[in-house]
């Protein structure tokens, strides 16, 4: 009898050792999900955030090292964007855009959104990627230049503050108000 006592204590102590230790290994998980929700929550904003410069038709991005084009869709019409140049000037860097206009219209300014940052990481890595989004960067410009019908059109503007690798990444929106036909 005594040791069927000593047998049922020395079970009840090992099944409140092991509840103790399956408390604890509940509680890590619980933190470490709590931990990789967060993370997927920062994911899903910087996906978002990507997914409308891809797919919104409205703005183009474009890579500054490279010498591709987007097209741009915009309230009267579209362009074709290309980065020309990227140099330095004062505290910042100063963006020379190719902008073409493939209509026969001309348009006398317009104001440019212009989100600027480091070059999109190439790694899955998470914290890069959350690094990456919160650098990001934004500014309108009111432009006074004239889209010229049927050519490439230089466009300067400066991003203040900008070191030259955090300006490989462009976003770019235009909205035109003024037009003027032959």
């Amino acid at each position: 009898m005594k040791r069927a006592i000593a047998a049922l204590a020395f079970l009840g102590l090992a099944m409140a050792f092991l509840s103790s230790c399956s408390t604890n290994q509940n509680e890590e998980l619980i933190a470490q999900i709590e931990g990789l929700e967060a993370r997927v929550a920062d994911l899903e904003q910087i996906v978002s955030r990507l997914s409308l410069d891809v797919t919104d038709g409205n703005s183009v991005v474009l890579d500054t090292a490279d010498k591709g084009y987007g097209r741009l869709d915009h309230n009267n019409g579209f362009f074709l964007i290309s980065v020309d140049s990227v140099e330095p000037y004062l505290d910042g860097q100063r963006v020379t855009l190719n902008i073409g206009n493939p209509l026969n219209v001309t348009f006398n300014g317009f104001t440019a959104t212009i989100t600027w940052g480091k070059a999109i990481p190439q790694e899955a890595d998470v914290d890069a990627w959350l690094d990456w989004g919160g650098s990001l960067r934004d500014q309108t410009f009111q432009m006074l230049d004239t889209l010229s019908p049927g050519r490439w059109n230089k466009v300067s503007f400066v991003l203040p503050g900008t070191a030259p690798d955090e300006a490989r990444y462009l976003r770019i929106s235009i909205t035109t108000d003024v037009v003027s036909l032959y």
